[in-house]
């Protein structure tokens, strides 16, 4: 398997919002994205909720 590398810009609050959730979660943001693009290949889908939201 050959690796590729992405790269993607983001506001930063926005990416320590993310940080704080994924760690809550156990996760960094790099094993979640990976997690999330296997899944989407695999099942055609995008999963876009998650019980560690609050919600408002």
């Amino acid at each position: 398997m050959s690796i590729a590398n992405i790269n993607i810009r983001t506001d930063s609050d926005i990416k320590s919002q993310a940080q704080q959730i994924f760690e809550t979660l156990g996760l960094d943001i790099t094993t979640s994205s990976s997690a999330s693009r296997r899944s989407g290949s695999s099942s055609s889908s995008i999963v876009l909720a998650s019980s560690a939201l609050p919600v408002a």
